[in-house]
């Protein structure tokens, strides 16, 4: 595995990629590290990977989107906020997943602010919506169990 080092001018430390043996590659160090992963942890991921396709969405004028019953162009899309959304969801979720695989302390709070705003955002969109409140409920749920789950503790608590 890379080490740390000193660098030339010995005022800090660098990563030696020299140390890095020519076997390990990323795609293996990226499947050694997902099957580190708890199984709930694991699903997460993948689905905050999978949130990386809002970002060619946002460009793509597709359909006949609508906003409380009116059907918009793509440049109305855009100046309601739309594709804002789309790559701030596209962006900051894959980070997220990223975050999870390197054991980073922002990641778990980051995906909660993100769930909690997002379910603010359900409850006030859709009001009386029977499906916006499960989605919502099971959301937050899902970020609170984060916290609280003893595997996904030891994850980001436990040794490496």
């Amino acid at each position: 595995m890379a080490v740390l080092s000193e660098n030339r001018q010995g005022s800090g430390r660098m990563w030696d990629p020299v140390s890095i043996p020519l076997d390990v590659k990323t795609a293996d160090l990226f499947r050694t590290r997902m099957q580190a992963l708890p199984r709930h942890l694991r699903s997460l991921v993948v689905i905050c990977f999978g949130f990386s396709l809002f970002i060619p969405l946002a460009f793509q004028p597709f359909g006949n989107p609508s906003f409380d019953g009116e059907v918009i162009t793509y440049a109305e899309f855009w100046r309601r906020g739309g594709g804002t959304l789309f790559l701030c969801i596209g962006s900051v979720f894959p980070l997220i997943g990223l975050g999870i695989i390197w054991r980073s302390q922002w990641a778990r709070p980051l995906y909660f602010v993100f769930a909690l705003s997002f379910t603010a955002f359900l409850l006030f969109s859709f009001r009386g919506s029977l499906p916006a409140a499960l989605t919502a409920m099971i959301l937050l749920a899902d970020a609170s169990y984060l916290f609280v789950a003893p595997s996904i503790r030891n994850y980001f608590f436990g040794s490496s």
